[in-house]
C-alpha cells in the first residue's frame, strides 16, 4: 500500500497517524493511505507558509517598483513592502 506523507519544511514526513482512502464505488478497494499532519506540524508548516508571504510580498513590491516609468518609480519608493497589496 502506498503512503502518501506531507511536505513540510522542504521534505517528505510522516504524520502522527494515516487516513485510508477508500474507492467510493468499491469500498474494498483502498486508493491509498495519507499521512494525517499532528499539530506541531500544523503549526510548522503555517509559519513556513506565511514567511513566504512575506517575501513574495516584498519581492512584488520591488519588482512593480522597477517597471514602472521612470517618473512614477519616485511616487512608489517610499511605499512599505509592507503596505503593497498581493495581487
Amino acid at each position: 500500500m502506498t503512503e502518501y506523507r506531507n511536505w513540510i519544511g522542504g521534505e517528505w514526513v510522516t504524520g502522527d497517524g494515516v487516513s485510508v482512502n477508500l474507492n467510493p464505488s468499491d469500498l474494498d478497494d483502498v486508493i491509498g493511505e495519507y499521512s494525517r499532519a499532528s499539530q506541531v506540524q500544523v503549526d510548522a508548516a503555517s509559519r513556513q507558509r506565511q514567511g513566504r508571504v512575506a517575501r513574495r510580498r516584498d519581492h512584488a513590491s520591488v519588482r512593480s517598483i522597477s517597471m514602472c516609468p521612470s517618473g512614477a518609480a519616485n511616487s512608489q519608493a517610499t511605499v512599505p513592502a509592507s503596505r503593497v497589496a498581493m495581487r
